[in-house]
Formats: structure tokens, C-alpha cells, sequence
């Protein structure tokens, strides 16, 4: 039987007769050299490609123990290391924070339900696989090869909605686009037209739940939307829900454990971002909660000067910013077909901005818990510290002016008449904890 193979990478020779095959997967942005490679029985090819990867790469410990005894570390003793990355990368694909788009080298991206059998490469009669060698060192034997490319692609909005944090993609969208726009109107100033007096359609999405909810309205004299005070009232309410975030969970982004320890430390620049899993375990939203502190954080703002382009009015600028004024209706629209299509109108927009809610670190469960009672009582430890700083500062200058005082009164012959310290009088004032930056949405 020959041992040629054909373009495709397949030949006569049916990849499925030999009892072994070799299995190579490159994750993309690691160095090329650090592909996770590994010799693994037949059987493991003849099912689809997301039950191998189910399988390489399990979730319990006795299945990742049989694949370890598969590595060959002698020839490469940073496969366990490489092997632990791409643990990592699979709970992420379990837990729905991500999907894995998967390809054979081409841009052509596979399907997890095809069988892997069907893109096992077999090899040449020089025993290199007969597309040519695989990414890294090369593998051991002539062997049929499964040479894979693995990339982790992020969708919090596919992720909020499969998780049932809210119920549909056009629900939350509406919702983000909503704030985004109140956001810039508020904080910036900025105009906003009237709808189109054709097409009727709203200068930028989002703008028709707001005015449904009288958050926004139009204004008589300018013909163009102002924030309502009902909208003025839900920025308030929403700034005070941000910065209660921050005051509660600020310190979680950054913890420092030792699990066989059982020590957890807190705010020493040296741990991990866990907020978005405490949030989670809180019953908080992490899809919200990320959203409103990042525009607390200024995140949006880098679309500031040209912000009208994200509702797809490139014409419309910021009163700081020189821009055409025109007195007609609808200013700004792309004629009577409508407006352009700008970032606010694109899912990827908002997949990029949350992507934080889902590209994150992750403890095991059972260590969670532990990690939020020992925040809470690193919280109270701040506050009584602080507590016991503002009772000595505040102890401190009642002496400062007893003393002088005393001393005003001996210099106009005052007598030795002393100001008795009152320790029942000590009230304290609990400092503001991670208030954050006061320039928020407002310009004050």
C-alpha cells in the first residue's frame, strides 16, 4: 500500500490502523515552541474533536492524572506547565466564559462536533507528517498526527445571557446602549438631535428607551434631547450603587493566598483580580457591576471627542470640539436612508468593553468562601484602624488646644484654669473607604 498522501493531508493509508496517534495543540498568543504535545492511544481520535478536548483535558483530577502519565517530560520537561495553561483554558470553555475556535492551521475553523479521526494527518514515508512539520519539537515516531490551533474567544453578552444573568442579547444591549448614551450626555454635556423627522428613526441606539422611560425628552427650543429629572435621579442612584461597589469589594482585586496555608492578604500589589467571582458569589451581576465601574473608571472616555460616532454621526461633535451646526431636524443623519452604522450599533463594541467579566482569574469554588470571609474581616479591620486613627488625631488636638489655651490664659493673667479633657466627647467620623475618584459622571 503507498505511502503517499495527498494534498489534504490525507492518503491510502487509513490513519485509524495504527494503535497510536500524535495530538499537538498550539494556543494562540503562547510562544510557538511551547505547543502541549503528547502520544495518546487511538481510541481517543475516533470520537469528535470537543470530546478530546473533554478528555486531554478534563475537569477531575483522575483524568488529568492519566493524561500526565502520557507526557514524555524527559523530552520536554515544560509540558507540565504547558499542560496546566491549556486546564485552564478548557474550565474557562466549561464554565461558558469563553468559546474555543479551533483550526487545523488554515483559517478554516472546525467544527467541535466533527470527528477528529477526519483530520488526523498521517505520515510520509520519511515519518514527518505529510503537511510538513508540526509547530514546536517534533513528535515522536511516524505517527498520525492531529495538529490543532486553539484560540479563546471572549462574548460576555453570550456569556450573560447562557448564565442567566439577563434574558436576551437585545435586552441587555438596549440597556448598555441606553447608559452609554445618558453617560456621555451627562458627563460631556453633549447634544443630541431629534429623531429624523422622515424615517423617524432615533439619532443613536438606545436613545428610544431612554425617552420611553423619561429619562431623556426633547426640547422645544432646540429641537434636540435633554436628561430629564427622573434621568437625573437614576445617574445619582447609580453613581451611589457604583462607589458602594468600590467601598465593599474594592479590596479583592487584588488578593494574595496560600491554599495549603490557608492565609489570605489583601492590597499588597502582588495578588489577583478575583471581584468579578466574589460579585458572582454574592449574587451580584457581574455583567452590571463590571459595566457601571468601568465608566466610573473612565474607561469610556478615551471616545469622548468623537463620540457621536458611535451611534454613527461622525458630523456630531462635542461643544469643545469644532463641528458643523446646522438649525434642520435630524442634523447629522445620513440622508433619508438613515444614520451610519456606528460602534453602539456593534455587539463587538460591548463584548470588548465587558470582556473583563469573563477574561478573568478564577479560585475553586470551595476556596471562594473563604476568600470573602477573610475580606470582610480585612474590611473591619480597616474601618476599626481607621476608627482608632481619627480618635487619637481627634484626642491629639483637643490636647493641642487645651494647651493653648492654657497658655492664652496665663499670658493675660488667666490663672491656672485648664481645659478638662472629656474622653466620653471623642465622636468619630469613619473616613469615606475607596471612594474612588470624585470626577465622576458629572463635571463638577
Amino acid at each position: 500500500m503507498s505511502a503517499e498522501v495527498s494534498k489534504s493531508g490525507h492518503g491510502e493509508r487509513d490513519p485509524s490502523a495504527t494503535s497510536e496517534f500524535a495530538l499537538s495543540i498550539f494556543l494562540e498568543g503562547m510562544d510557538p515552541e511551547d505547543d502541549f504535545q503528547v502520544v495518546l492511544p487511538i481510541g481517543y481520535a475516533r470520537n469528535s474533536i470537543g470530546w478530546l478536548l473533554d478528555q486531554v483535558f478534563p475537569a477531575d483530577e483522575q483524568g488529568r492524572n492519566t493524561i500526565e502519565a502520557y507526557l514524555n517530560v524527559r523530552a520536554n520537561p515544560d509540558l507540565p506547565e504547558i499542560y496546566a495553561v491549556m486546564l485552564q483554558v478548557t474550565e474557562e470553555w466549561r464554565m461558558g466564559l469563553c468559546a474555543l475556535s479551533v483550526s487545523t492551521g488554515s483559517d478554516y475553523k472546525l467544527d467541535l462536533a466533527d470527528p477528529a479521526s477526519n483530520h488526523l494527518v498521517s505520515p510520509s514515508a520519511d515519518g514527518a507528517p505529510a503537511d510538513g512539520p508540526t509547530v514546536g519539537a517534533p513528535l515522536v515516531g511516524a505517527l498520525p498526527c492531529l495538529d490543532l490551533r486553539v484560540a479563546q474567544e471572549y462574548s460576555a453578552l453570550e456569556y450573560a445571557v447562557s448564565q442567566g444573568f439577563w434574558q436576551s442579547r437585545d435586552e441587555l444591549l438596549d440597556w448598555l446602549r441606553g447608559l452609554t448614551v445618558l453617560y456621555f450626555m451627562d458627563k460631556f454635556e453633549y447634544d443630541l438631535p431629534a429623531p429624523d423627522p422622515d424615517s423617524g428613526q432615533y439619532p443613536i441606539s438606545g436613545v428610544a428607551r431612554l425617552q420611553d422611560e423619561n429619562l431623556v425628552a426633547l426640547c422645544g427650543d432646540t429641537g434636540g434631547f435633554y436628561i430629564t429629572e427622573d434621568g437625573r435621579g437614576l445617574i445619582g442612584r447609580l453613581l451611589a450603587e457604583t462607589e458602594s461597589y468600590i467601598e465593599q469589594y474594592d479590596h479583592f482585586k487584588d488578593v494574595d493566598f496560600d491554599e495549603d496555608a490557608g492565609e489570605v492578604r489583601f492590597e499588597r500589589s502582588r495578588g489577583v483580580d478575583l471581584r468579578v467571582q466574589v460579585f458572582i458569589a454574592e449574587g451580584l451581576d457581574p455583567i452590571r457591576t463590571v459595566f457601571l465601574l468601568r465608566l466610573y473608571d473612565g474607561a469610556m472616555d478615551e471616545f469622548a471627542p468623537t463620540w457621536p460616532a458611535l451611534g454613527g454621526f461622525p458630523a456630531l461633535l462635542p461643544p469643545s470640539f469644532p463641528r458643523r451646526r446646522e438649525t434642520r431636524p435630524g442634523a447629522g443623519f445620513a440622508g433619508k436612508t438613515g444614520r451610519e452604522t456606528g460602534l453602539l450599533d456593534d455587539e463587538g463594541f460591548f463584548d470588548k468593553f465587558l470582556e473583563p467579566a469573563v477574561n478573568r482569574y478564577n479560585v475553586p469554588e470551595e476556596l471562594i468562601g473563604r476568600v470573602i470571609d477573610a475580606g470582610y474581616a480585612y474590611m473591619e479591620e480597616q474601618h476599626e484602624q481607621a476608627r482608632q486613627l481619627a480618635s487619637e488625631r481627634e484626642i491629639v488636638g483637643r490636647v493641642r488646644d487645651a494647651a493653648r489655651s492654657n497658655s492664652h490664659e496665663e499670658d493675660h493673667g488667666g490663672g491656672d484654669n485648664h481645659r478638662a479633657l472629656d474622653e466620653s466627647d471623642s465622636n468619630v467620623t469613619l473616613p469615606n473607604q475607596g471612594a474612588g475618584n470624585p470626577d465622576v459622571w458629572k463635571q463638577q
